[in-house]
């Protein structure tokens, strides 16, 4: 169902056009230094091991409960300007992130994400209701990425 921010859901798949070329959103995407800009619950990246690149890990430190630990991230698959895919681990919950772009004009690019999470032990039947409120915080984040890359208020 189309919004009027442009963003959709196809089924649990956040999906929406940015006005801008394929590689510059890929790229923008990809700079984890730019991600809070979009992303604002992301918090403070540490032991970054490299540049963006596949197998490429980093930390993501985030607080729960008054009590800071570290997610981990990896970036499982990377084909530019194509495809991002990372997993990340923070402590029973364990996730995985796919950014599809491809071109929606002669310079708009289609951004469709794909997310699961998966909660252990016992929390595990609240793993799909975790799914579908990171779907909706996913939704908003493309919304903040487009008004960002195009110049617009979020």
């Amino acid at each position: 169902m189309e919004s009027m921010s442009g963003s959709e859901t196809v089924g649990e798949r956040p999906t929406i056009v940015v006005d801008r070329p394929i590689e510059q959103v890929f790229d923008f995407i990809s700079d984890l230094d730019k991600a809070p800009q979009w992303a604002p619950q992301m918090g403070p990246i540490v032991e970054r091991s490299g540049p963006v690149s596949e197998g490429m890990s980093f930390g993501e430190v985030r607080r729960f409960l008054g009590r800071r630990s570290v997610a981990r991230w990896t970036f499982a698959r990377v084909e530019r300007p194509r495809l991002m895919e990372l997993r990340m681990r923070w402590g029973p919950l364990s996730g995985w992130f796919a950014y599809h772009f491809e071109p929606a004009g002669p310079s708009a690019t289609r951004i469709t994400q794909d997310l699961r999470f998966r909660l252990g032990g016992p929390l595990a039947p609240l793993s799909r209701m975790i799914t579908s409120e990171a779907t909706k915080e996913e939704t908003r984040e493309l919304v903040r990425l487009k008004a960002l890359l195009e110049g617009a208020p979020a």
